[in-house]
């Protein structure tokens, strides 16, 4: 049996290696399509600039879904964090959904800070140029 640090470590030093390759040869994009995203792809797109794409049938899929869930919002169906309150007030109903939504994105971008020191590369050096390595220092 494996110790847990020593799978720890090989998915780090797999994904170090990959996000070091992206950074040399240039390439590294990502496409949205309803699996394998992984963390080190959110990194590199943040940290250094890199492309996103949004698989089509992924993104049918997202319009369906909405359009399934206005419909239910629409037909006047209780859906938990939708239309209700949260928690200890799950019980109570709201009327204005959007309202309540945009809240619910705001509590999103909590803790969400600017660059700053700790960042490896600020911003502005992260899009010029992919040829240095990444340092988690």
């Amino acid at each position: 049996m494996r110790r847990s640090y020593e799978s720890h470590t090989s998915l780090l030093v797999q994904q170090w290696a990959k996000l070091n390759t992206w950074l040399h040869d240039g390439a590294g994009n990502v496409v949205l399509n309803g699996q394998g995203l992984e963390i080190l792809d959110i990194v590199f797109v943040s940290r250094n600039a890199g492309k996103v794409f949004i698989d089509q049938a992924a993104l049918q899929a997202s319009f369906n879904s909405h359009n399934k869930l206005m419909k239910t919002v629409s037909d006047g169906e209780v859906i938990y964090r939708v239309n209700t309150g949260f928690g200890g007030s799950a019980d109570t109903r709201n009327n204005d959904v959007l309202a309540l939504q945009r809240l619910l994105t705001g509590e999103l971008r909590y803790g969400v800070l600017s660059p700053a020191a700790r960042d490896p590369r600020p911003r502005s050096q992260s899009t010029s140029s992919h040829s240095s390595s990444f340092d988690l220092a």
